[in-house]
């Protein structure tokens, strides 16, 4: 072996011993910022594992190799930061054709069931939302109408910036009826309104099933690979047993 090839040789050996190589079987370590807004029992900063979604939503990135970053702050302000990418994601939104222009939807999270709460001494009743002419009823301004309410341009809708502003203007006889999720209504006046829960009562049939999405803003960088990854480690903590462990340790 001449001078040169041992030169080579050794030049070799020395890359081979000393430069790193990625261990196998170690996924690429990324990360993701997602906003969010207070939404219990679903999502909250200070409930337990910070909410059921969030809960579900931190497994499935986790699984495929994420570390998730999330924010609490008003609904509104997570909606506007999210819309130009200062965060890569939110969570939860209804889907809405109008909102694809802004966000991309992962598959379904769990459903919101929306129903109307009224006073158990008003005597209305439905069958179609035809028999709510005239009727004054609360809705929550930061979110998405029922679908069922574009085609009843008849409803008399009065927005409040809260759920709980709602629940306070029923339980007042300054609405007739609310739109509101019923579990949130349950968790609410159980725990914030205690005195009108032999007052205030659900009303069916249901109104609507919505299913919640994670939404990915079509300007976070990489945005359509985010979004993939979310819906295959959502996949992977299904297929395994992961998502009904969580959700039964938060009582759904």
């Amino acid at each position: 072996m001449d001078r040169v090839d041992r030169l080579l040789t050794a030049t070799l050996l020395w890359f081979v011993l000393f430069l790193p190589f990625p261990v196998q079987g170690h996924a690429e370590h990324r990360q993701i910022r997602l906003a969010s807004a207070e939404y219990p029992p679903y999502f909250g900063e200070f409930l337990d594992n910070q909410g059921v979604i969030t809960e579900i939503v931190v497994a499935a990135y986790s699984r495929v190799g994420y570390e998730v970053e999330v924010s609490f702050m008003p609904w509104s302000r997570s909606w506007e930061m999210t819309r130009k990418g200062s965060f890569d994601g939110m969570f939860a939104l209804w889907h809405r054709k109008d909102r694809e222009q802004w966000f991309a939807f992962s598959d379904p999270l769990l459903p919101n069931e929306l129903v109307f709460f009224k006073r158990r001494d008003n005597p209305v009743a439905f069958d179609s939302l035809e028999d709510l002419r005239g009727y004054r009823i609360g809705t929550h301004q930061g979110y998405a109408k029922p679908l069922s309410f574009a085609r009843a341009p008849y409803l008399r809708t009065e927005d409040a910036a809260t759920d709980e502003l709602n629940i306070r203007k029923v339980y007042h006889r300054r609405v007739d009826l609310i739109v509101i999720d019923r579990v949130v209504a349950q968790y609410l006046i159980t725990r914030n309104f205690p005195d009108y829960q032999d007052e205030l009562e659900a009303m069916y049939p249901v109104l609507e099933y919505e299913a919640q999405h994670l939404v990915v803003s079509r300007r976070a960088a990489e945005y359509r690979a985010k979004l993939d990854d979310f819906n295959e480690g959502l996949r992977l903590i299904t297929a395994d047993g992961t998502l009904e462990r969580i959700l039964e340790s938060h009582g759904f």
